[in-house]
């Protein structure tokens, strides 16, 4: 359990909250079969609403002085049959792009060197509102990797993404798409990687990035071209 207390003042103005965070981890995290996790917190405004106030932000647009908010909330199991982990809950996924949802998530073990994973939810934007929950917006995606060598790697990404636009954007209203993604990673020693991703909408080409990594471990040397 964490409290801050910030203080912003120059000339007539000023503004003091309170920020609260809790996090509790349930069973072991790494090695257990089942295990959670859990953070909520709290943002409180001692002073009230700032109005024209220079340290006015998002959290004075809500009607309250305080605004709660889960941040993540999931239950794990790991290595059940052909799973290898599953997750249920407000969570957070990286691989391809940064989605944050209230969901579901499955990963498969490697079959004959392929790994699957699937997921779904309602995406959470916790400036819209407290809870972060904004009905009619859902998104589904899943990836395929292959493992074909133990220096060559590739994987291909698939996202659908709904997502009622709110008001206070430059444009308002649904937003709907498909996001495609291709990945390869190639060791080709030990002193080189290198990597590439393709990303395209339904409609058009997205990004192109093209990564390589020399390294002199002995002379503790490194050298990063990035291309994008």
């Amino acid at each position: 359990l964490s409290n801050r207390y910030k203080l912003h003042t120059t000339g007539g103005f000023s503004d003091q909250d309170i920020e609260s965070l809790f996090t509790l981890d349930i069973g072991d995290m790494r090695g257990g079969r089942f295990s959670g996790s859990l953070q909520v917190g709290g943002v409180f405004d001692i002073d009230g609403n700032q109005g024209g106030s220079l340290f006015r932000n998002v959290y004075n647009t809500f009607s309250n002085r305080s605004a709660g908010r889960v941040y993540y909330a999931y239950f794990d199991g790991k290595d059940l049959g052909p799973v290898a982990l599953v997750r249920a809950g407000r969570q957070h996924r990286y691989e391809f792009e940064s989605l944050y949802f209230d969901g579901a998530s499955l990963e498969s073990k490697p079959f004959h060197k392929l790994t699957f994973s699937t997921f779904g939810g309602v995406p959470v934007h916790l400036f819209e509102n407290q809870l972060g929950i904004d009905p009619g917006d859902w998104l589904v995606g899943g990836a395929i990797q292959w493992n074909p060598l133990p220096q060559l790697q590739g994987r291909f990404d698939y996202v659908h993404l709904r997502d009622k636009v709110s008001g206070f954007r430059a444009s308002a209203g649904n937003r709907e798409d498909n996001l495609f993604g291709g990945t390869l990673w190639w060791d080709v020693d030990r002193h080189l990687n290198l990597t590439s991703r393709f990303t395209s909408f339904s409609d058009q080409v997205r990004d192109v990035n093209f990564d390589s990594t020399l390294r002199f471990v002995e002379q503790d040397l490194a050298f990063r071209f990035n291309f994008y």
